[in-house]
């Protein structure tokens, strides 16, 4: 009697697999066990840096926003004679106010506030729009107009900072409002302005900063020894925060760094007092 042909799983083939000639492999429970627990254990090492990779790509383009939006304070001064825009307090909605609206009053714990007419910034009727975004400015914002523009919102944005629709604050000291009364900085009328050719030390003085959503009732930063951790006073990407300055140039600072700044005073006005050296 004629055996039958033993075949080798060394030479299977397609043509085997079609005679239904084939061979059967597989993992045991424990190799399988063992592969799923490595898979885990190096997920876990891995899922920290990736975070990390993903905050740092954020954080590039936070600073590319910023950067933008510094160009359009630095084309707004050229075109005004080298007068600066305004930082702007919620719903002054004066013509050099570099944003209009802002929750002011309402509250920004509330997430059912965030809904509510008149809690969003308007860029779109702010003072640098038009040189940011080649859109027109809209002299008069609109509450119940909910446009957004990505160049003014943090990539890292939650759903408070995409309520607020703009996640950056210009320094506070260019805020005219302690000289001037919100009529008079409305009607324009006998306003002098801060200029850039007067801005001192201009690559040590901050001139923009994303700021935390939850202490953002205006769209103005002043320095304060209020502060006690970054992440009530700045958006961080990594445990570090954007800034732009009067030079043109946008820099990673560490929180806890800038948290210093905060403490000293001869140092808060070193970086944002514009008029001292």
């Amino acid at each position: 009697m004629k055996r039958p042909a033993q075949h080798s799983c060394r030479y299977f083939s397609l043509k085997r697999w079609s005679t239904g000639v084939f061979c059967r492999s597989g993992f045991t429970l424990i190799e399988l066990m063992m592969v799923i627990s490595i898979v885990t254990i190096l997920s876990m090492l891995l899922l920290p840096a990736l975070r990390r990779s993903r905050e740092k790509a954020r954080g590039s383009v936070c600073s590319s926003n910023m950067r933008q939006l510094t160009v359009g304070v630095f084309n707004y001064a050229s075109d005004k004679e080298d007068d600066l825009p305004w930082a702007s307090p919620a719903d002054r909605n004066a013509p050099g106010d570099w944003v209009g609206g802002g929750p002011g009053s309402i509250g920004l714990k509330d997430e059912a506030n965030w809904s509510t007419v008149g809690f969003a910034y308007h860029v779109e009727s702010g003072s640098i729009f038009n040189y940011v975004t080649g859109l027109s400015r809209q002299e008069i914002n609109n509450d119940a107009d909910r446009s957004s523009y990505r160049v003014y919102r943090c990539p890292s944005s939650d759903k408070l900072r995409a309520a607020l629709r703009n996640n950056y604050s210009l320094n506070g000291y260019l805020d005219p409002g302690s000289r001037y009364s919100a009529a008079q900085l409305r009607s324009g009328e006998d306003v002098v302005n801060f200029r850039l050719g007067s801005v001192l030390s201009p690559s040590e003085k901050v001139m923009m900063v994303g700021e935390a959503p939850q202490v953002m009732n205006d769209a103005k930063f002043s320095p304060s020894a209020s502060f006690n951790r970054p992440i009530d006073m700045v958006q961080s990407h990594n445990e570090t925060s954007n800034y732009s300055f009067f030079d043109g140039s946008i820099h990673p600072i560490p929180g806890n760094l800038m948290i210093e700044v905060m403490k000293a005073k001869n140092l808060s006005d070193r970086y944002f007092d514009l008029a001292r050296p």
